[in-house]
């Protein structure tokens, strides 16, 4: 609900696991990754409806799925449930 009423997508946080500067270094390049695929992906409107089904449905679902027939190798898709 949140990313709805800023009209932003929530920003994953990674948290590093020491303060090694490579450490840091990666999970700052997987939180950009996470967000990019997401921008990607549609997100924005993907929840937009979700949220929708909450306030009149008092439920929703956002579905992950390994699409196989997505991109070369494949690629996790996201979906709206209808509820």
């Amino acid at each position: 609900i949140l990313s709805y009423a800023t009209s932003r997508l929530a920003a994953p946080e990674i948290v590093p696991s020491s303060s090694d500067d490579w450490v840091l270094a990666q999970a700052r390049n997987l939180q950009m990754a996470l967000y990019q695929h997401s921008v990607d992906e549609g997100m924005e409107a993907k929840v937009r409806a979700a949220v929708l089904n909450l306030v009149t449905r008092k439920r929703a679902f956002i579905k992950l799925r390994f699409d196989p027939n997505e991109n070369f190798n494949g690629d996790v898709v996201s979906e709206v449930v209808d509820p």
